[in-house]
């Protein structure tokens, strides 16, 4: 899904067609209010109806058009005499009054545009979130709801299996490394029964030749693929079945899954060219692909916030993301989002303030346990979209909370509420001023 930004119209950054109607319209009024009222033609009918044409100019494109489709039209009204077109030429009150009008249209759109920005870039990133969240919750089902038959002897679960391929991935940095990819390989391998497959990586918008992880026996890869040709199409899972056998058809793979991002970005490809024919159901399909998405996820979190991360080591790859992807909004469109930060100011705060907090965290909130120091009790959490009221309104209602689970309000109970909106696009800065101390500690 691509944001369609709305910014103040600039002539530089019109098109063509823009900008003939922006130059045409006035002259066209000028010649329309000539045609139909040679003696006056600014004032026909006693209204200056010429002055509609650069307002809606500057309803349509904002106050730079406005301004430029008024002074066009003001400056035709003052030289149509000498060009012996009426005799009589443009009144400097209308001239005034008009631009005026012309401006105040013009402004009008352009504070509009910037609202209508926000609300866009507001509801993409909620978009994003909600798909992020819904890809998280599916793989956590999985892993709690279905276990392999070789989990009797092994007993770990998919998350926990999926926490290493994290740590792998944060281990590596921000690339799809070889590490990262042979680590996934043996998690599809050990889940989704898979035999021989390799992994491709996406540089640059294209697929490496080479492939950056493989297991079992697989040949050279073919770009040709149906299957291969059908998933990078339509962006899911290709595989065939025995009622989707296609006449002329054939291919040598078994199955074929595109990683991409909740925002739409390829990272890499998994091409399978073994792997048992039961295997090959909805439930096993469904596995693997929430496997990839959200490995796909974990890879972006560690692009984006992987410089972030490594200043501050101890905080959470999700809410480093988040904080990186709010301060990038906030750049784009002004979008405003707050941090709150729950410090105690007593030697022996209530603790058990923190897990209510934690008990009543909404959708896109993203909170940090401990983030002054590894052993020092604190809460970190992260508000997007929210500006200081909604900050001042969470810590409201955190206090009224406190009151009716312990009977003590946020300050008795040894907690003070810093709320610090975000002002600046840089993350790694945001943290310092909020946490008050090296970024490393």
């Amino acid at each position: 899904m691509n944001l369609r930004r709305r910014h103040t119209a600039r002539l530089g950054r019109l098109g063509p067609g823009p900008i003939a109607e922006i130059l045409l319209l006035p002259l066209a009024a000028l010649w329309l209010g000539h045609l139909l009222s040679p003696n006056a033609p600014f004032d026909i009918g006693g209204f200056p109806w010429l002055w509609l044409a650069p307002l809606l100019i500057g309803l349509r494109y904002g106050i730079g058009p406005a301004l430029a489709a008024s002074g066009i039209l003001a400056v035709g009204g003052l030289w149509l005499p000498e060009l012996g077109l009426g005799n009589q030429a443009m009144a400097l009150p209308q001239i005034v009054g008009g631009m005026l009008v012309s401006l105040i249209g013009g402004q009008y759109a352009t504070l509009w545009h910037g609202r209508l920005g926000q609300a866009e870039a507001r509801l993409y990133y909620s978009e994003n979130r909600l798909e992020s969240l819904t890809r998280a919750f599916y793989v956590t089902r999985i892993s709690h709801d279905r276990l392999e038959e070789t989990l009797i002897t092994r007993p770990v679960s998919l998350r926990g299996a999926l926490e290493a391929v994290r740590t792998e991935l944060q281990h590596n940095g921000s690339h799809l490394t070889p590490e990262a990819g042979q680590a996934l390989l043996q998690l599809l391998a050990h889940y989704c029964r898979i035999e021989s497959a390799s992994l491709y990586a996406f540089e640059g918008g294209q697929l490496s030749a080479p492939p950056l992880a493989r297991i079992g026996q697989d040949g050279a890869f073919n770009a040709d693929d149906p299957l291969v040709v059908l998933a990078l199409e339509r962006e899911e899972a290709a595989y065939f079945s025995v009622d989707q056998i296609v006449d002329g058809l054939a291919g040598e793979y078994r199955l074929v899954i595109p990683i991409i991002t909740a925002d739409g970005s390829r990272i890499g490809l998994l091409v399978v060219s073994d792997m048992p024919l039961l295997a090959l159901d909805e439930e096993n399909l469904l596995t693997a692909t929430a496997i990839l998405e959200y490995f796909a996820d974990e890879a972006a979190a560690q692009r984006d916030a992987g410089g972030l991360l490594k200043r501050h080591p101890r905080c959470p790859a999700t809410f480093a993301h988040e904080l990186y992807k709010i301060c990038h909004l906030r750049a784009r469109v002004g979008a405003q989002s707050t941090l709150v930060l729950f410090r105690p100011k007593a030697a022996q705060p209530n603790t058990e303030l923190l897990l209510l907090i934690l008990s009543m965290r909404r959708g896109l909130d993203q909170y940090w346990q401990h983030p002054l120091a590894e052993d020092a009790p604190s809460l970190l959490a992260l508000l997007p979209l929210s500006g200081s009221a909604g900050a001042h309104g969470f810590v409201a209602r955190v206090d009224a909370l406190s009151q009716d689970q312990f009977g003590l309000s946020l300050s008795d109970a040894g907690w003070v509420a810093e709320v610090h909106p975000i002002e600046t696009i840089d993350p790694d800065t945001v943290l310092q001023a909020v946490l008050g101390q090296d970024p490393t500690a």
